[in-house]
């Protein structure tokens, strides 16, 4: 996901989901409209989702076959995971600096690719996507997309076509439509009074270079700076999720910070919309401040040295708004569907089993429900319809990749 699902090491086989009742029925308080304001399309979902949850099951259909005896089969550290229309599945391994390629099966076939900043080869693998039948893989630090035939014979290079001026500011993501024009998206900090502030900038190129188009959302704190010793250090404040930016085919460019329930869009031909949705507020009670502060306080008893004075350092500048976020991360799927991981504090993800919960809005913009994804450390990914991502063994440590298919367990809701 953009992540995508540049969106959350997974449990075993969740082959059905207990359904709450009347699960397979839309809410009958549901309502969902489509109409201008201020010029602008607003697609609108009030009185909750249209469907109770959950909204899929996971059945797990296989495992990435590593060969002990093949190391080019093994896989070190996994960056993404793409299902190709031909079946197979192409697998960016950061540890190796390669591609790895399986089949339906999930029996290795072959790989390619190797650490360098020459053509073909990759420093960071961040990102897989089929464009016209042809593989890109997008590589952070060389700033570039190499485009690649689905048989792993170099086709094109393409380099990002601006650079990132401020030491603070990075290249977070490129693509490329169709017709290649480069979809950039940069990531900028700025100082601000001792603060960290952070926002997200997306940019449309043409193939000349020039820019098109530029959207970025607004300013938001994101960490505040204070000194120990000679040193600065941060820390990340509660509840305060980062801007995103991110592309779709469907959609263009999609922005929003998770502190409202609102996603605003931007084709990229210019044309703005939003997507709304009615979602309660989760108030930061008394409760949450004591225990994380508690918490706070037994990292500090088992600290020492510097590292101790860093959290009564960090400690005293905790700041708790009064809300959470409603996500901290959202991304779209290759048909189009958005999907916001709700905001989870760690505890409560160990309570659920690091299982992320998840919001799912239809390409048209309608609120459809929820659903908890199996336990995941890495490279989730959703691709023709089928979940995929790493899966940890509660008892060996051994991690695999492992692909579910998505099934809908609701009437008249197709996926993908």
């Amino acid at each position: 996901m953009n992540h995508y699902l540049k969106v959350g090491s997974v449990l075993l086989l969740l082959a059905s989901i207990s359904a709450c009742s009347n699960s397979d029925e839309p809410n009958s308080s549901h309502s969902f409209r489509i109409y201008e304001e201020d010029g602008v399309t607003i697609a609108e979902t009030t009185s909750g989702p249209k469907y109770q949850e959950p909204l899929f099951t996971f059945e797990e259909v296989l495992v990435l076959q590593e060969d002990p005896e093949n190391e080019d089969s093994m896989l070190f550290r996994v960056g993404d995971i793409l299902h190709g229309d031909n079946g197979r599945y192409y697998v960016a391994d950061n540890g190796a600096h390669r591609i790895a390629i399986y089949d339906e099966n999930g029996v290795y076939q072959f790989g390619f690719g190797q650490q360098g900043h020459g053509p073909g080869d990759f420093a960071t693998l961040s990102w897989l996507n089929l464009v016209n039948g042809d593989l890109h893989i997008y590589d952070m630090m060389v700033e570039r997309v190499s485009r690649f035939s689905l048989e792993g014979e170099l086709l094109e290079v393409v380099s990002a076509p601006l650079s990132v001026e401020p030491s603070s500011g990075y290249l977070f993501r490129m693509h490329l439509t169709p017709d290649h024009q480069r979809v950039v998206i940069t990531q900028q900090d700025d100082y601000r009074s001792g603060d960290l502030w952070s926002r997200r900038r997306g940019f449309l190129y043409s193939v000349e270079g020039d820019s098109l188009l530029t959207v970025e959302t607004d300013w938001i704190l994101g960490q505040k700076v204070y000194p120990v010793g000679d040193q600065f250090n941060s820390v990340n404040l509660p509840y305060s999720p980062s801007p995103e930016v991110c592309y779709s085919p469907f959609h263009g460019f999609i922005m929003g910070t998770g502190r409202e329930p609102v996603l605003d869009r931007c084709s990229l031909d210019g044309i703005r919309s939003q997507i709304r949705f009615d979602k309660e507020p989760v108030l930061v009670t008394a409760e949450d401040r004591r225990r994380a502060r508690a918490s706070y306080d037994e990292r500090i008893a088992e600290a020492e040295g510097v590292r101790r004075a860093m959290l009564l350092a960090e400690k005293d500048v905790l700041e708790w708004p009064d809300q959470r976020p409603y996500w901290d991360s959202f991304g779209v799927d290759d048909r189009g569907f958005i999907w916001l991981r709700e905001y989870r504090t760690p505890r409560e993800m160990r309570d659920e089993d690091m299982r992320s919960l998840y919001m799912v809005i239809s390409p048209e913009g309608e609120y459809l429900g929820r659903v908890r994804l199996p336990s995941s450390g890495s490279a989730t990914r959703i691709s023709n319809g089928n979940l995929m991502l790493i899966r940890n063994d509660a008892e060996t440590g051994e991690r695999y990749p492992t692909v579910y298919r998505i099934r809908p367990t609701v009437r008249g809701l197709r996926y993908p």
